[in-house]
């Protein structure tokens, strides 16, 4: 395990298993408030990965949970981003946006937007929204 890395995501290795420290709250003064939750991890093969994420030999992971229906082998971070795609999905967290084509996402740094096929990622809703054009 990097311990660089996990020392940025919280990630513990403790003699075979892997754990992460889940913070309670995102009120960051709080952050002395955090349960360890152990990770269905094979701790001999597990990597951490940026934001939060981590891999054994056979699963991607988001905190202490295995993500379902991730493409193991092409599930990536996109280049100066911080978000993640695999060849069918586009990630946020642990959460898959559903009928999106990951290769058409266009990530605008610079401006810290995503886009889909002339919508922008909205956080709030969770969701690719029209922008209207003045």
């Amino acid at each position: 395990m990097d311990e660089s890395m996990s020392d940025s995501y919280f990630y513990s290795k403790d003699k075979s298993k892997i754990y992460y420290k889940n913070i309670k709250s995102l009120d960051f003064s709080k952050s002395w408030n955090y349960e360890w939750e152990e990770v269905p991890a094979n701790a001999k093969f597990f990597k951490v990965m940026e934001g939060g994420f981590g891999k054994d030999g056979k699963h991607i992971f988001f905190g202490s949970k295995i993500i379902k229906n991730v493409d193991y082998d092409t599930f990536r971070k996109v280049e100066d981003s911080d978000n993640f795609i695999d060849k069918n999905n586009f990630f946020v967290g642990d959460k898959i946006i559903p009928n999106i084509n990951p290769e058409e996402v266009i990530f605008d740094t610079k401006n810290n937007k995503i886009s889909y096929r002339g919508k922008v990622w909205n956080w709030q809703t969770e969701a690719f929204d029209v922008v209207e054009k003045k």
